[in-house]
């Protein structure tokens, strides 16, 4: 009786090379559009340089207030990501926390 399924289990235990890759990213802000610009550079080992590139939209501390409160969330606080007794979010990095109302 022949073994049908060897074929199959071969190519499942195959596995392919590491992959070795090392980007380097610049990051710029569009201040007029608020946005987040990311262009990067990717290193492959074995294989041609690749770059890509993506917009990433910010949001003012209102506008994002604005949005929770539309989306039926009441907005707790907004501070800064290592002191929650901040606003003036010098790390430039904001957590928001909201809840949904009981």
């Amino acid at each position: 009786m022949p073994d049908r399924g060897s074929g199959h289990l071969a190519a499942a235990l195959h596995r392919p090379p590491a992959l070795r890759a090392v980007a380097t990213a610049r990051y710029t802000v569009d201040a007029r559009r608020q946005l987040l610009v990311r262009e990067r550079r990717w290193d492959i080992e074995g294989s041609e340089q690749a770059r890509d590139f993506a917009r990433f939209r910010m949001l003012s501390p209102l506008e994002l207030s604005g949005r929770l409160a539309a989306a039926g969330l009441d907005v707790v606080g907004l501070h800064d990501r290592h002191d929650p007794q901040t606003t003036a979010f010098p790390s430039g990095i904001m957590t928001v926390v909201a809840r949904q109302p009981a």
